[in-house]
């Protein structure tokens, strides 16, 4: 919801709209803390084998150029490497976390 997805919330809730969809949309802030979150509970499930990722070429790359870093102040922060896109590790993370939660209407 917050920086450039509040646009595209706005968008998505227009578009829902214009077609008569009922839906329950449900925004995610994106902080250092919810991030990290979602990308740690992620890590747990690819690691206990509870979910897997399609074999794709570019979800392959983010994921394997995605990493951990720790700031000077001791945070940790997940991010794509320089250079690298990181959109699809965040958009699955947060499929996996709105699954998780039951937040879904699968039709």
């Amino acid at each position: 919801k917050n920086s450039i997805g509040s646009i595209y919330l706005d968008l998505l809730k227009k578009k829902i709209s214009q077609n008569n969809i009922r839906t329950n949309i449900i925004p995610f802030i994106t902080t250092n803390e919810s991030k990290r979150k979602i990308i740690e509970n992620m890590q747990l499930e690819i690691m206990n084998q509870t979910i897997s990722l399609l074999n794709e070429n570019e979800l392959i790359l983010q994921f394997s150029s995605y990493e951990m870093q720790t700031t000077k102040s001791g945070l940790i922060t997940y991010n794509g490497a320089n250079g690298y896109h990181d959109d699809l590790v965040v958009s699955t993370a947060l499929a996996l976390s709105s699954f998780s939660q039951g937040n879904y209407n699968i039709r």
